[in-house]
């Protein structure tokens, strides 16, 4: 935790996956019955137990500090930001402050999140129709081309095994496989019907996979390669819901690169996106 007097923040900073193991873990964020009854307008919801279990444990462990600080700091505003699963806590930890509203008592801050390359956070329960967290309205996740974090729940797995099941069924030679695979060959002529076609068949075989989804607006990062300028833009995080295959794909979802291309974007003078 840190006070920005520039920015008049509080900032609380997350940290992420720092091993392979982290990572993998993410694979089964499947939703558990982890409760978000956080105001009764709010239809209930799931998350991961462990995700949530991290963003109450910071909450209890530096309330009073947060509480403290902002008393010092009167008319500061709250940031909460994290980097893959401390920017899924980053996102439950800012909705746990906006619901308990200790960022501020009568005269309550204002919390920002800022999550980058955060896993999908939350679920409603089932018949619930609203996806909005508490703080959904100042929420951003930062999205690095292919990055798989932001995708990687059971839904997106299941989707993209059932895609290539399907493109390994199609009567191709080794060479034109590999051709595609590259993309150095478009699919022949008729066969992007007959692999839909095929899909959509596997999919109706095996049972329904929650979606999880991210809360607030998505600001993705666009890159075409070394000497390709880059692009952002901001979309519906709807647009997380697919995983991506790319050769960038792993580089895509480490901290260095994302701070290497947000500098990038910074020094190139855009930055006012940010804001």
């Amino acid at each position: 935790m840190a006070v920005d007097p520039t920015e008049r923040a509080i900032v609380i900073a997350i940290r992420g996956c720092t091993a392979l193991p982290d990572l993998l873990q993410l694979a089964h964020l499947a939703p558990a019955t982890a409760s978000f009854d956080f105001t009764p307008a709010l239809p209930g919801g799931v998350a991961h137990p462990g995700l949530l279990a991290g963003a109450k444990s910071i909450l209890q462990e530096h309330k009073s500090l947060l509480a403290s600080l902002l008393s010092q700091h009167h008319g500061f505003k709250v940031v909460v930001v994290g980097h893959s699963v401390g920017g899924a806590i980053a996102i439950l930890l800012a909705s746990l402050l906006s619901a308990e509203g200790v960022a501020g008592g009568a005269d309550q801050a204002t919390i920002e999140t800022w999550a980058f390359g955060s896993p999908p956070v939350y679920a409603p329960l089932a018949g619930g129709q609203s996806y909005d967290l508490p703080c959904n309205s100042s929420t951003t996740c930062v999205l690095n081309g292919a990055d798989p974090t932001p995708r990687l729940f059971p839904a997106s797995l299941w989707a993209l095994l059932l895609r290539l099941r399907a493109l390994d069924a199609m009567p191709w030679s080794s060479g034109t496989r590999s051709r595609i695979a590259r993309g150095l060959q478009e699919m022949p002529a008729g066969d992007t019907q007959r692999a839909h076609a095929m899909y959509q068949e596997l999919v109706a075989l095996v049972p329904t996979k929650q979606i999880l989804c991210l809360p607030g607006r998505c600001l993705q990062i666009e890159h075409g390669g070394d000497h390709a300028p880059l692009a952002m833009h901001f979309s519906s995080t709807n647009a997380c819901k697919e995983l991506l295959l790319s050769p960038d794909l792993l580089d895509d979802m480490l901290p260095r690169t994302y701070e290497r291309r947000l500098q990038q974007y910074v020094e190139a003078g855009e930055a006012a996106i940010l804001k």
